[in-house]
């Protein structure tokens, strides 16, 4: 789950397995659910039980693979992926391309869900665009909309 995007009907099915077990599921009989899953599905602090949703896990696990690239470009992996799915630009504006490898696509997906996290710290100004990128907090699209 951390290098593969897993297909969303595996997902489903694992979600679908773990969800039976919990209520004990049995083909013979039906039990009664005295709680919906969402509920039981929700972080502890909300009194749920945190079962994860494993499609939102995969692709948070993706993620991190892509924000690790982000921070280590000079590691081997990033350099690699560099070389040959955006060596004439930045991760982040990088295109699936043409016969992808699966982590690559993994991590491709995983960047969608990085994107949206993303905030830029203006810094020394030079490389922000301030019309295009995320770079105030306090706004909720968190860039200037208008001039």
């Amino acid at each position: 789950m951390r290098m593969f995007l897993l297909p969303a009907s595996i997902t489903r099915k694992l979600n679908q397995i773990l969800r039976k077990f919990w209520w004990g599921f049995n083909e013979d009989s039906s039990k009664i659910q005295w709680v919906k899953w969402k509920q039981l599905s929700g972080s502890k602090e909300i009194g749920g039980l945190g079962f994860r949703d494993l499609r939102c896990f995969n692709l948070a696990l993706l993620s991190k693979q892509g924000w690790r690239i982000l921070q280590n470009p000079t590691s081997l992996v990033a350099q690699i992926l560099k070389q040959k799915y955006f060596n004439k630009g930045d991760l982040l504006e990088a295109k699936l391309g043409t016969r992808p490898s699966f982590a690559w696509r993994g991590i491709h997906a995983g960047l969608i869900l990085l994107k949206k996290g993303l905030i830029w710290r203006a810094g020394n100004g030079q490389k922000i665009n301030i019309w295009q990128d995320k770079w105030i907090p306090s706004l909720p699209a968190q860039k200037i909309l208008t001039p």
